[in-house]
């Protein structure tokens, strides 16, 4: 890949070449580090699902990864259309999906359920060129609320 931003370092085409895995890893952490969504995910994934000790091509793997995702974002925020059909294809492809439903819980359908409208919603929003200010001031706190009763039902 090419460098995506001043002073990043594009991922090496071959892992097994030699390149110093701290400069790749510092390099790559200071352009995705603009993302704070992409922060979060980070630091939940480091405390929690990613091993202690990484051999380096796996962690070649996570950064590129983590790229990917802030390049994605970057993309979708920049481009409402582009937001749009992504969301509408990602969403068809489940609901085309027999039975997709059916491993999923009262909360689950509930939880999916206010995250499409609110997807919709913000995509509405978008394309008008007018997203409120105090947009998701109502569902959001519901989204969150639902999360914690699913918590509590588990």
């Amino acid at each position: 890949l090419p460098s995506v931003a001043p002073g990043t370092t594009p991922c090496p085409a071959d892992v097994g070449a030699a390149v110093d895995l701290r400069a790749f890893v510092g390099a790559v952490g200071a352009s995705a580090a603009a993302n704070p969504l992409l922060c979060i995910l980070a630091e939940r994934l480091s405390s929690s699902a990613v091993p202690s000790e990484l051999d380096d091509e796996s962690a070649y793997q996570l950064v590129h990864h983590c790229l990917l995702l802030d390049l994605v974002t970057r993309a979708l925020a920049a481009d409402p259309e582009l937001a749009a059909a992504v969301y509408a294809r990602a969403r068809g492809t489940v609901h085309a999906t027999e039975g997709w439903w059916r491993p999923l819980g009262i909360f689950e359908l509930a939880k999916l359920k206010t995250v499409e409208m609110t997807l919709e919603r913000f995509v509405e929003h978008r394309r008008a060129g007018n997203l409120p200010a105090n947009f998701g001031h109502i569902g959001l706190p519901f989204n969150i609320l639902e999360a914690v009763m699913q918590d509590l039902k588990l």
